[in-house]
C-alpha cells in the first residue's frame, strides 16, 4: 500500500467512526442549566391562581432528576400534579390540580442538564388575589433594588477531588492521544530514515508505549468511574453508593446526554486499554505499511475527546450555533481545541516517558540519538504551532461564545483559572521556540572534541540534555495547564446574569410527590409599628402587609432641639435581613413621601418581601451630608395570621481579611463590631458561617476568637476552596438580647492574585 494509501485509509477510518458518533446523539441541547423564564413570572400580583407552574430552562433537563415544589407562606407545601415535560426538553411544569387561594407562594425548583448532569437549583415567589382558572392579566414583575443572590444557582461543589479527576481524565486522554501522533507523524518518519538503528528502537518504543498507554488508559477509565460517583453526589441527596446501586446511576447513564457521552468515553477507554495491551504484548516491530494499531488509537482518542466536547461548556450554545455540514460548530470548536492540545501536550509526555528512556536503552550511540533527535524535533515543532495556532483560535471563539466582556470573565473565577491556564501555554511556547531555534541547529552539528576540563561536561550539558530538561519542564507547565482545564469543566462559564428573584429557601429540599390535603386561606395580617429614639430623633418604622406589596414606611422625627436639623438626607436604605434562614440581606432605597423639614420627613417602600413566615431583621440607614448617619433596628415576626414589630438590636459588622485582597485557601477574616452609636460591641458570642451561594459550598460553622487589648474586634480562620463571591453569615449573641443574624460579603480571587480583584466588604445591618 502506497504512502497515500495509507494517508487516505487512515482519515478514512477517524472520519467513518466520528461520523459515526456525530449521528448517533442529538446535539441541539446545552449545559448547565439556566433559568431563563417562569410563568407565573417571578415577583408577579396575579388577579386569579395559575393552574399550573412552568419553567423553562435554557437547555434539556433530565425529568428523572428534577422536581418542582410549592410551598405558602407558612412553609406549607402545596398540592400539584406529577412533574412533566412541557411540550419541549427545556420547559418543565406541575398542574395545579386545585385553585390556590389567596396569599403569597414560593416555588422551589432543582433540575440537572440532560447534558453533563450538572445540577442548578432556585427559588421565585409571586402572589395571588384569589382564586379561579388563570388569566393572562398579570402586574409587572416587582424586583428590589439590589439583592443578595438570585433565582438560580449552579449547587454543584467542584471541590480539589473533582479537579483531580477531571485533570486525571484529559491527561491520560492527551498522553494516549498525543502519543500515538507522534508515534505516526514524528517517531514513524524518523525512524524510517535509518535502517540501523530504526527497527531495534521501534520495538523498544512501542513495548515502552504500551506499558504507559496501559497505565493511562486503565487511569482514564477509573477517572470515568469516579467522575459518575461526583455527578451522582452532585444531584442526589442520598449517599453516592446507595444511588449507584439504587438505579439512579443507570437512569443517569442512559436517559441523559451526559450519559451517552460517558459510555462513548468508556467504549473509548476500553478500546484503548485493550490497544495498549496489544502493543505491550506484541513480539517485533510495528508494521510501516496500512492501517496500523496507531491509526485505531487515534482514532479512539478522538472518540474520547469527542466524548468530553459532547458534555462540555460549548455544548451549552448548541441550540442556536451556526452548524457545519449538520454538525453545531462549538462543539466541534472545542473538541479540535482538545484534539490539538492533546497532540501538544501528549506528545511533550511521550518524549519524558517513552522516547527518551528508549533512546538510553536501545543501546544506539551518542552521535546516533542526536542525530535522531535533531531530525525528531522539527517534526514535533511543526505539529506543535499548529497546535498553538488552532488553540488560540478555538479558544477564544470558545470563550467569546459565553460573554465579550472582559470585565466579566476577568472578575470571575472561570476567567481567573483561565488566566493561569493561558499564562501556562505561552511558557511553553516559549520553551518550544527554545527547543527549535537554538537546541536543533546544536543537534545538527557535529559535536565537538572532549575538552581537557572533565567538569566542562558537567557544567556544560550537550543539546540532548537541555532538550530533555526542557520537556520535563514543559511537562511540568503542560500538568498545570491540564489540571486548570479541568477546573474549567466544572466551573460554570461567565454569561448574562439569572433571571432576577429570591435565592433558593434554605433547609428545604425539593421533592417530588402530591400533598392531598386540601389548601387553605392564609389572611393578611394587619399592619404592626415599631419606634427607636437614636441620637435626638424617633424613627418609627410602619409595616402593612399586602398582596399588592408589603407597604414599608419610615417616619424620622426630631425630638432634641439639639440635633441638627433634618435637611442633609441623601438617601434612605431599608435593609431586610431573614433570621430563622440563611438567605442573606436584600436592599431597598425608600423614595421621600412628601417634602422633607427640618423637623422630619417620610420615606417609603413596597415591595413583595415577607414571602415566608418567620422572623425578620429591618435595618434603616438614613445617610446624610452634614451629620452622622442614623442608624436603627427593627424585629419583625411574621406568623400565620398576625405580624408584630419591636425595636431592634443594631449590629454593624465590618469586615476586613487577611490576606487582602483574599486568595483562595487559608485566610483569616477580621470582625469589627459596631453598635448604632458607633461603639465597639464587647462579650458577643460571634458564630461565623461562610459559604457560597453560586455553587452551594458551605465551610463549617465556629466561633470568632476575640482580639486581646482590642473591644469589638474578633478574628475567624476560613478556608475559601475557590475563588468568587462569599457569603459570611454572621450570628451574634448576647447576655439577655436575641440572637442577631447579619452578613458580609467578600470576593475571593484564584491561586494567583489579579489587581482587578479585590474585597468588597458589605457593612451589617
Amino acid at each position: 500500500m502506497s504512502a497515500a494509501a495509507v494517508r487516505i485509509a487512515r482519515a478514512g477510518l477517524a472520519a467513518l467512526i466520528l461520523l459515526a458518533a456525530w449521528l448517533a446523539v442529538p446535539l441541539d441541547a446545552s449545559a448547565h442549566a439556566k433559568l431563563v423564564s417562569t410563568s407565573p413570572q417571578a415577583g408577579t400580583l396575579l388577579d386569579v391562581s395559575p393552574d399550573a407552574i412552568r419553567i423553562v430552562w435554557s437547555e434539556a433537563v433530565s425529568i428523572d432528576f428534577s422536581s418542582i415544589v410549592v410551598y405558602d407562606r407558612t412553609r406549607k407545601e402545596m398540592p400539584t400534579g406529577p412533574l412533566a415535560q412541557a411540550g419541549q426538553d427545556v420547559a418543565l411544569e406541575v398542574a395545579l390540580p386545585e385553585p390556590l387561594p389567596s396569599g403569597t407562594y414560593t416555588v422551589i425548583w432543582k433540575v440537572v442538564s440532560s447534558v453533563d448532569g450538572h445540577p442548578s437549583a432556585g427559588s421565585f415567589a409571586f402572589r395571588v388575589k384569589g382564586t379561579g382558572p388563570a388569566t393572562p392579566e398579570e402586574s409587572a414583575p416587582i424586583t428590589p433594588d439590589e439583592t443578595v443572590g438570585s433565582a438560580a444557582q449552579t449547587v454543584e461543589n467542584p471541590g480539589p477531588l473533582r479537579w483531580a479527576v477531571r485533570a486525571l481524565l484529559l491527561g491520560g486522554a492527551a498522553l494516549l492521544v498525543g502519543g500515538a501522533l507522534f508515534m505516526v507523524m514524528v517517531f514513524g518518519p524518523t525512524a524510517s530514515e535509518n535502517a540501523a538503528t530504526g527497527p531495534a528502537l521501534d520495538a523498544q518504543t512501542r513495548r515502552r508505549f504500551g506499558i504507559v498507554g496501559t497505565a493511562a488508559a486503565a487511569l482514564v477509565l477509573l477517572a470515568l468511574f469516579l467522575d459518575l460517583l461526583g455527578q451522582l453526589g452532585s444531584i442526589s441527596d442520598r449517599p453516592v453508593w446507595d444511588s449507584l446501586t439504587g438505579g439512579a446511576g443507570w437512569t443517569l447513564v442512559t436517559t441523559t446526554r451526559y450519559g451517552f457521552a460517558w459510555l462513548l468515553k468508556v467504549a473509548a477507554g476500553l478500546a484503548l486499554l485493550g490497544i495498549m495491551l496489544f502493543l505491550w504484548r506484541r513480539k517485533g516491530s510495528g508494521a510501516r505499511e496500512g492501517l496500523s494499531s496507531w491509526d485505531l488509537a487515534i482514532s479512539a482518542g478522538s472518540l474520547l475527546l469527542l466524548g468530553q466536547s459532547l458534555s462540555s461548556h460549548a455544548a451549552a450554545v448548541t441550540g442556536d450555533a451556526a452548524q457545519v455540514l449538520g454538525l453545531p460548530v462549538p462543539v466541534i470548536a472545542d473538541w479540535v481545541h482538545l484534539t490539538t492540545a492533546s497532540a501538544w501536550v501528549g506528545g511533550l509526555a511521550f518524549m519524558a516517558l517513552v522516547l527518551f528512556p528508549s533512546l538510553r536503552s536501545v543501546g544506539i550511540t551518542g552521535d546516533a540519538r542526536r542525530e535522531f533527535l535533531s531530525r525528531s524535533v522539527p517534526r514535533f515543532s511543526r505539529l506543535a504551532v499548529v497546535s498553538v495556532v488552532a488553540l488560540a483560535l478555538t479558544g477564544t471563539y470558545n470563550l467569546l461564545l459565553h460573554s465579550t466582556d472582559l470585565g466579566v470573565v476577568l472578575s470571575s473565577s472561570y476567567g481567573q483559572v483561565l488566566l493561569i491556564k493561558i499564562a501556562a501555554f505561552v511558557l511553553l511556547v516559549g520553551l518550544g521556540a527554545v527547543n527549535l531555534l537554538r537546541l536543533t541547529p546544536l543537534l545538527q552539528r557535529k559535536p565537538n572534541p572532549a575538552p581537557d576540563n572533565p567538569g566542562h561536561a558537567a557544567s556544560n550539558p550537550g543539546p540532548g540534555e537541555s532538550l530533555r530538561r526542557n520537556v520535563r519542564l514543559e511537562v511540568a507547565l503542560a500538568i498545570v495547564a491540564i489540571v486548570c482545564a479541568g477546573g474549567l469543566t466544572l466551573i460554570p462559564p461567565p454569561s448574562a446574569p439569572a433571571v432576577a428573584g429570591a435565592g433558593p429557601l434554605p433547609g428545604a429540599t425539593p421533592t417530588a410527590g402530591t400533598v392531598v390535603e386540601a389548601p387553605t386561606p392564609i389572611p393578611t395580617p394587619g399592619p404592626a409599628s415599631a419606634s427607636v429614639s437614636v441620637a435626638g430623633y424617633d424613627l418609627s418604622l410602619n409595616v402593612r402587609p399586602s398582596l399588592e406589596g408589603d407597604e414599608f414606611t419610615l417616619d424620622v422625627t426630631r425630638q432634641a432641639e439639639s440635633s441638627p436639623p433634618l435637611t442633609d438626607v441623601t438617601r434612605v436604605l431599608l435593609r431586610v435581613t431573614p433570621q430563622d434562614i440563611d438567605a442573606g440581606t436584600t436592599s431597598y432605597t425608600a423614595e421621600p413621601s412628601g417634602d422633607l423639614t427640618p423637623a422630619g420627613g417620610s420615606w417609603g417602600v413596597t415591595q413583595p418581601v415577607l414571602t415566608l413566615d418567620g422572623i425578620y431583621l429591618v435595618t434603616a440607614i438614613v445617610q446624610r451630608t452634614q451629620a452622622d448617619d442614623l442608624k436603627a433596628a427593627f424585629r419583625l415576626e411574621l406568623a400565620e395570621s398576625a405580624l408584630r414589630a419591636t425595636p431592634g438590636d443594631y449590629v454593624e459588622v465590618r469586615l476586613a481579611t487577611e490576606p487582602s485582597p483574599p486568595i483562595s485557601g487559608t485566610a483569616t477574616l477580621l470582625l469589627t463590631l459596631r453598635d448604632g452609636a458607633g461603639q465597639p460591641v464587647e462579650g458577643a458570642r460571634v458564630t461565623v458561617s461562610p459559604l457560597m451561594p453560586a455553587h452551594a459550598n458551605v465551610e463549617p460553622s465556629g466561633l470568632a476568637e476575640p482580639v486581646a487589648g482590642s473591644p469589638g474586634q474578633y478574628t475567624f480562620p476560613v478556608h475559601f476552596v475557590m475563588g468568587g463571591p462569599w457569603l459570611i453569615i454572621f450570628t451574634v449573641e448576647r447576655d439577655g438580647l436575641p440572637p442577631l443574624k447579619t452578613d458580609a460579603s467578600v470576593d475571593v480571587i484564584g491561586p494567583q492574585p489579579s489587581p482587578a480583584a479585590r474585597s468588597s466588604p458589605t457593612p451589617g445591618p
